[in-house]
């Protein structure tokens, strides 16, 4: 089992405010133009997304919902990615989940360098998933195709 995330252990810059502690953390995201994008985060193995994916003990869940600053939630997104993953150091994705058909969002997301990697249906809700990796995830796709030896 892995540790809990905390809100001390993100060390979230400028901007960033806890709206809710607990087995999960509510957080608001305000950028300079004052555009705000409120995030539900937790270890994505207590999570909804749990039975969606293939989900790794240190990975995070983000449920982003449909916001309404999509340029807020492009900031957002990239800066919490980068402090999740400097807060555990086995993080291999943090994945940022949206309504599906929040375009904007979605094109902000990836605007902020998430990935969209599916559609999930959960209960309640159809979500587009989009995902952020750490550089030492990352630099091993080109050899994916690859097998070892051969």
């Amino acid at each position: 089992m892995t540790l809990p995330m905390t809100w001390q252990s993100l060390s979230l810059e400028d901007g960033w405010r806890l709206l809710e502690d607990g087995p999960s953390l509510r957080v608001r995201f305000t950028d300079d133009t004052c555009g705000s994008v409120d995030m539900e985060v937790r270890r994505s193995e207590s999570g909804w997304l749990k039975d969606a994916y293939p989900v790794g003990a240190h990975d995070i869940e983000c449920y982003c919902g449909c916001p309404n600053a999509p340029q807020a939630l492009a900031a957002a997104v990239t800066a919490f990615a980068s402090a999740a993953f400097a807060a555990d150091s086995m993080c291999r994705r943090v994945v940022f989940s949206v309504d599906r058909e929040a375009a904007e969002a979605i094109a902000a997301a990836q605007q902020g360098g998430l990935t969209c990697v599916v559609d999930v249906d959960v209960r309640g809700a159809q979500l587009a998933l989009l995902v952020a990796e750490p550089d030492w995830c990352r630099i091993h796709d080109h050899v994916v195709d690859v097998v070892p030896d051969t």
